[in-house]
């Protein structure tokens, strides 16, 4: 009978580390605030903004009885006099049309997540599209998490097309870069995580 028990409390312990391993992007929860230093660069000049996403309790639920979060988005940056007008209504920084979503986990690649395991060493193939690696670790705004990259194909080499750090128990990437050419091209970093 011992021998029973301990088999299934194996099997339920290596079950959740398992699923400890995996991360999936968007798992928000109430009374988080992420803050986010973006940094774009186009033509060698740098351009830097701020953004912040607070998601609160209200206290208040719905007819059919869930809860109600206020969400609320920032973002925070400089522009120059003369550049006031249509982007001023978007922010310091409209991402060029593309959502904030878009910037930090582009859709495309979000799926991948749900099949890579957070372990060093881990890989995956996207069957043509390129080949995911997960190569160490790193600590981002006091926070740890799993380096993901992303290789796609050029003139049947290897090139870095992609780079997430991510933290498994956060619903967005500490860290995420998009490279261009071989150089980064966009860096959008936690800055500072909250949870009340």
């Amino acid at each position: 009978m011992n021998r029973l028990l301990t088999a299934a409390i194996v099997l339920a312990a290596s079950s959740a580390a398992s699923a400890q391993d995996k991360w999936k992007p968007y798992q928000f929860k109430a009374d988080e605030r992420y803050e986010f230093r973006i940094t774009e660069t186009e033509g060698g000049k740098a351009k830097e903004v701020f953004y912040v996403m607070d998601i609160k309790s209200t206290g208040k639920k719905d007819a059919e009885g869930e809860e109600l979060l206020e969400v609320s988005y920032t973002t925070r940056g400089t522009m120059k006099k003369s550049e006031l007008g249509e982007k001023t209504l978007f922010g310091a920084w409209d991402m060029q049309g593309y959502g904030m979503a878009w910037a930090i986990v582009n859709a495309l690649y979000g799926a991948l997540f749900a099949d890579l395991t957070l372990k060093e060493g881990e890989k995956l193939s996207l069957l043509g599209l390129g080949l995911v690696k997960v190569t160490g670790k790193a600590k981002v705004a006091d926070r740890d998490g799993f380096i993901v990259q992303f290789f796609g194909k050029e003139d049947e080499k290897e090139v870095l097309n992609a780079e997430w750090i991510v933290d498994p128990a956060l619903a967005l990437p500490i860290k995420t870069t998009n490279y261009e050419g071989g150089k980064a091209k966009s860096v959008i970093e936690l800055v500072s995580y909250k949870k009340s």
